[in-house]
């Protein structure tokens, strides 16, 4: 299709009215929503410009700017791309199909769980050891597993704002450590909760201590500035 209108730019560059008419004739106003994944506009495109190219006409004012072979070699890529077109609002009609049945299954498997965990917090309602086992929260991690307890943030210079890579990121005990990266970030993606006592260190900066008090299951962010010596 760009050939093709690189074509007709050559054709008619000095005549800007019967270009426009002409680069519409083959299609092109269909093009941008063609690019954009569009299979209705996309079929119009190549319809336009096939019909556009059997023209005798046309294919007379474009024979010194178009090579013979563009013509078979165009057909032969059409006939290819409009089954293709053709099958892309199906695939898309299923794809939306199975997202709607998953949240169907979902909503339903959510619904059952919910009727188990009311019906188990009745006949457990005395058991202390049975009946925690019947709350949602406790179902959640059991199929789901707990989630990570994290330390995240970013080491910046105290003056200007800006990240500082390759700071160190250590704790007290040595168990853990982190150098930041590019964008002054660090991120301890499995932490043991409780208190942890940090060293930030750079070359050229002062130490700086931190001290970070972690939840089971929920990230924690610590941003650190440091200040040059």
């Amino acid at each position: 299709e760009r050939y093709l209108k690189a074509y007709l730019e050559q054709a008619y560059e000095k005549d800007p009215i019967t270009l426009k008419a002409k680069t519409e004739a083959a299609g092109f106003n269909f093009y941008v929503k063609a690019s954009n994944g569009n299979a209705e506009a996309g079929i119009k495109l190549v319809e336009a410009s096939i019909s556009f190219l059997e023209d005798p006409e046309n294919l007379n004012a474009l024979k010194n700017f178009m090579p013979d072979t563009f013509v078979p070699n165009f057909k032969k890529l059409s006939d290819e791309l409009i089954p293709l077109y053709k099958q892309r609002p199906i695939a898309e009609q299923n794809k939306k199909g199975e997202t709607i049945n998953k949240v169907e299954a979902n909503n339903l498997l959510y619904t059952e769980i919910l009727k188990i965990c009311d019906h188990g917090k009745l006949i457990f309602a005395k058991d202390p050891i049975n009946y925690p086992k019947f709350v949602w929260d406790t179902v959640v991690k059991l199929v789901g597993g707990e989630r990570p307890t994290k330390l995240q943030g970013y080491v910046k210079d105290k003056a200007t704002d800006l990240p500082i890579q390759g700071a160190e990121v250590e704790s007290s005990d040595e168990v853990y450590m982190k150098v930041t990266d590019s964008e002054g970030r660090y991120e301890f993606a499995q932490i043991k909760s409780g208190t942890h006592s940090f060293t930030v260190t750079k070359d050229g900066y002062k130490l700086v201590n931190i001290e970070a008090t972690l939840e089971t299951g929920i990230a924690r962010t610590v941003n650190v500035l440091l200040e040059k010596l």
